[in-house]
């Protein structure tokens, strides 16, 4: 497990969360022309050719999402198990904060009782000799 490796659950995470708001934009784009909503039933528009692109679009995002989301899972799990081998509690909670939880360095600084920056350089520096016994 690299750093590379605990960065990229991060990296995954806000990419699922940009596909995510693609798949938002696509069906506000799409739902409001493609559906016909009358007093005693709802149906859909007279013309399907320009909706079928769009849901064809909308339909490839949510399986890019899905097949993230699975990786994001898998990585996190794997990261986890990593994690918990190490000895010092303070190092698992720092890296647990970090790149599971996915918490900035200032919400990771809270939750570890920061209170100067000489805890705050303590901090970085379990962080890195974490992250080193984990593989570099």
């Amino acid at each position: 497990m690299t750093r590379y490796d605990l960065e990229h659950i991060k990296w995954l995470n806000d990419r699922i969360n940009q596909k995510l708001e693609r798949i938002y934009l696509l069906k506000q784009r799409a739902l409001p022309s493609a559906i016909r909503y009358d007093k005693e039933k709802t149906s859909g528009a007279t013309v399907f050719d320009p909706m079928a692109e769009i849901f064809a679009e909308i339909d490839e995002e949510e399986r890019k999402v899905t097949k993230l989301i699975d990786q994001l899972h898998r990585e996190k799990v794997q990261a986890i198990k990593e994690i918990r081998k190490l000895e010092s509690r303070r190092e698992r909670n720092i890296l647990y904060l970090r790149y599971i939880a996915l918490l900035s360095w200032d919400e990771v600084e809270r939750y570890v009782n920061v209170k100067d920056k000489c805890s705050r350089m303590t901090m970085f520096r379990l962080h890195n000799q974490a992250v080193d016994k984990l593989g570099g």
